[in-house]
């Protein structure tokens, strides 16, 4: 149960570090004009980041309490009297502690946007909070108390939620529009954050399974083997459907091959291509939370 909670809990964390990166960095190079269609697009990106940070919290709380379960040995009812010593006397809950702050400022950035209709009260500090948020998982896995594995695992997050919230935000933008242009110029630029995050993925991946299974041998009739070669081939699926998108789809876009409307395929195909790193995500909280083989 608590591996499910977790891989939910990521996946909603990932959303609220990905959109926010996309409506910074992406975003601002070609403004919205007025009339466009564009205009309410922040707003939209904004509006399914507190879905996710609502999502984040709800399963926080649930992770908290399949947390005390697990460390008090009592069922879920009687549990609930050790998650006050679960948040004061332990890191996992000094932890939670500081990411719970963190989901407080959040969603009063959110807040204030949303009163002002203005969709992100400030883009760049949303970012960044919801970069803190998702690093912040870093802390409570295999790699607590190592700081350089600590520092592996945080860019290893950061770069998938980057590219799964990346990819939900392009999909919000490729239906928010008619324009081929907006739509060519906001997938060609997110490509360069997709690459970026791909390349952090493999590398710390590696890293990961090298300090975790340093011999291959080690993975053969385990669980966390299993989790992580289901996690390599949706990886290599997803790879498939980004080149797909890349050097089919975008051509299309920039007039060069195909005719009309080819940014409404390429959101269909980036929809699929979210879902697999969804996946990818899911089975993540399975291995964070499954014992490593060297362990």
């Amino acid at each position: 149960m608590i591996a499910l909670i977790f891989g939910v809990h990521l996946i909603a964390t990932a959303l609220v570090a990905g959109v926010p990166i996309f409506s910074a960095v992406v975003l601002p190079r070609y403004p919205a004009q007025v009339g466009s269609g564009h205009e309410a697009l922040d707003e939209t990106l904004a509006r399914h980041t507190g879905f996710g940070l609502g999502a984040a919290a709800i399963t926080a709380l649930l992770w908290l309490w399949a947390a005390a379960t697990e460390m008090s040995g009592q069922n879920w009812t009687e549990a609930v009297s050790a998650i006050p010593k679960v948040l004061m006397a332990t890191h996992f809950g000094h932890v939670w502690l500081a990411r719970l702050a963190v989901i407080a400022v959040l969603a009063g950035l959110l807040i204030q946007g949303r009163a002002s209709n203005s969709g992100f009260r400030n883009r760049g500090a949303a970012a960044l909070w919801g970069l803190g948020l998702l690093a912040s998982l870093a802390a409570t896995g295999h790699a607590a108390g190592d700081l350089r594995g600590m520092l592996v695992q945080a860019a290893h997050l950061l770069a998938a939620g980057s590219w799964f919230g990346g990819l939900w935000a392009l999909r919000l933008a490729l239906l928010s529009t008619a324009d081929t242009g907006f739509a060519y110029r906001v997938t060609e630029r997110f490509g360069f954050i997709a690459l970026l995050a791909v390349g952090v993925l493999a590398v710390s991946g590696v890293c990961n399974v090298a300090v975790h299974a340093p011999h291959l041998s080690m993975l053969l009739g385990t669980d966390y083997g299993g989790f992580l070669i289901g996690k390599t081939i949706l990886f290599a699926a997803a790879l498939v459907f980004a080149a797909v998108n890349r050097w089919g789809f975008l051509p299309r876009l920039a007039g060069k091959s195909g005719p009309g409307c080819a940014h409404l395929s390429l959101a269909r195909s980036v929809a699929v291509e979210a879902i697999i790193v969804m996946m990818i995500l899911l089975l993540a909280g399975f291995l964070a939370t499954t014992p490593p083989p060297h362990g």
